[in-house]
């Protein structure tokens, strides 16, 4: 309660910069798996009221940083990923507490956007997934299938970028089979059946 006086009284001396390192201190310092949690986990009422301050908190600092990411990735600046990744963070504690709100089923789709554009493209694959199939809305679903092919083919690409994968080479056009078999790559393998509609 301490903290969130803090983030009310720097919003009030119109000090933005101040207000939002509190506002990020209030959405992460007292969540599960913080010190301060630990300490204070046998007193629920203590527990209860820092959930509530801390819910808004995460939207706020999720959908605060999520912005900034996405102007500062259309001027060009190589910042953004770092922003992209507190937003990820953000939003993956708001859905750890929140799983079913009314407003997570559009704070996924965003949490996955954040993961895309954080270059963790395997783990937003996932996340558009769960949009993808969600019974909370399907207003995302079409976004979100198309989402999980990018997330996808934006992870191949970075593996044969690396040395790490490298598609196999298809027959030529009129070349007369039969054609030997050949193994799947590793990284092709652990992704079938994950992206089917």
């Amino acid at each position: 309660m301490i903290q969130m006086k803090l983030y009310e009284a720097y919003n009030q001396l119109q000090e933005p910069q101040k207000a939002r390192a509190a506002r990020d201190a209030l959405a992460t310092n007292y969540l599960r798996g913080t010190s301060w949690f630990y300490a204070n986990e046998a007193d629920t009422d203590a527990l209860a009221e820092a959930m509530h301050l801390a819910e808004d908190a995460l939207v706020a600092v999720a959908v605060d940083h999520h912005e900034r990411a996405q102007a500062m990735r259309s001027s060009g600046d190589p910042g953004a990923r770092v922003e992209y990744d507190i937003a990820a963070r953000a939003y993956a504690a708001y859905l750890e507490r929140f799983p079913s709100t009314d407003a997570s089923y559009e704070y996924r789709f965003q949490f996955a956007d954040a993961l895309f554009y954080s270059e963790r493209y395997v783990e937003a694959a996932g996340e558009f997934m769960t949009v993808r199939d969600s019974n909370l809305d399907n207003r995302l679903q079409a976004d979100a299938s198309e989402s999980v092919v990018a997330a996808l083919e934006a992870y191949l690409d970075n593996e044969e970028k690396f040395g790490r994968f490298a598609m196999p080479e298809m027959p030529k056009q009129g070349a007369e089979g039969p054609f030997d078999a050949q193994e799947l790559p590793a990284v092709l393998q652990s992704q079938i059946g994950r992206a089917s509609c």
